[in-house]
């Protein structure tokens, strides 16, 4: 069993259209919404491979029985903490035709207090001493301090395998629990550490770095359209970005990416083989409008096509 973490849970809105044609009224047939944040996206895309997985951080208690049975429908155990306040919306306008995304983030307003703190470090405690992996993914809510991820990693470090996927303001501060497993986009980790990695030796020598400095045995770079690189135990394998049979939506990819490559960890693989699923469900999920909506059936489809170099 694996534990996500979500502390910044989301209303997920999305608008599909031809193109996006700003100053304009755009016209589209359907606009969807459902609860959301990266996390509770890892766990339903995990849950669809086949895994068993809990779910866990905090929402607002006005969307709890919602996102609970969301979650549930999908095959993921909830295990959130509902607080007083509201869950950021994430506006994803997707230009079927044009091929472009545009998305719109608002803050969240959840109110998160000590006693709500208390009550998550707790329950995260428990879910770890009986999880092989677990996953923290996403933003922090304003109402938490900006080292909240160092805080909670800190608490279960030695009692279950930890995965780090955060933005670049928080990135800086979480990585100094020494996650076991760094999986971050290649924008968010120069602007994190504020640096510009040009070329594969420039940025190969800077994970190298990390790796020795924070006691990261794996750390995984996504690169968009370029691939993604990995390094494990001081070497490193690359893998190309694979074309879907049909191209929707890139939303999402990032999280079904993290779904595929704790399946295939937390059942025993090596990483290149995880790295393979992990690619497989990234492949997958660019078929689909919104995160995270795939099966396995359809990873399964692109497993055999995937190689690393």
């Amino acid at each position: 069993m694996i534990t996500t973490v979500t502390l910044n849970t989301a209303i997920d809105i999305v608008a599909p259209v031809d193109f996006l044609d700003t100053g304009k009224v755009s016209r589209t047939k359907e606009i969807s919404s459902y609860p959301g944040g990266k996390g509770t996206n890892v766990a339903r895309a995990f849950a669809a491979l086949g895994g068993a997985v809990t779910a866990t951080g905090f929402t607002a208690i006005a969307e709890l029985e919602v996102m609970n049975d969301f979650l549930n429908h999908f095959g993921v155990t909830p295990a959130l903490i509902g607080v007083k306040g509201t869950n950021r919306i994430c506006l994803l306008i997707t230009e079927t035709v044009g091929k472009d995304e545009t998305i719109i983030n608002s803050e969240s307003n959840l109110k998160i207090n000590k006693k709500d703190i208390g009550s998550f470090l707790k329950k995260l405690k428990t879910l770890s001493n009986t999880s092989n992996i677990t996953a923290f993914s996403g933003s922090l809510p304003v109402s938490l301090p900006q080292d909240f991820y160092q805080t909670a990693i800190e608490k279960i470090i030695n009692t279950s395998t930890v995965l780090l996927d955060t933005s670049s303001k928080y990135l800086k501060y979480g990585i100094k629990a020494c996650p076991h497993i760094l999986k971050q986009n290649i924008t968010e980790l120069e602007s994190a550490f504020e640096v510009k990695l040009s070329t594969d030796i420039e940025l190969k020598k800077f994970v190298r770095s990390l790796a020795r400095q924070y006691k990261t045995g794996m750390i995984i770079v996504t690169l968009n359209e370029k691939g993604s690189l990995f390094y494990v135990d001081g070497d490193f394998f690359s893998y190309p970005a694979t074309k879907p049979e049909k191209f929707l939506s890139p939303v999402g990819s990032g999280d079904a990416f993290t779904a595929g490559l704790l399946y295939a960890l937390e059942r025993g693989h090596d990483p290149i083989e995880a790295g393979r699923w992990a690619v497989a469900c990234a492949t997958a999920n660019l078929e689909h409008l919104g995160s995270c909506f795939i099966s396995k059936r359809q990873v399964t489809r692109y497993l055999p096509h995937i190689k690393p170099f």
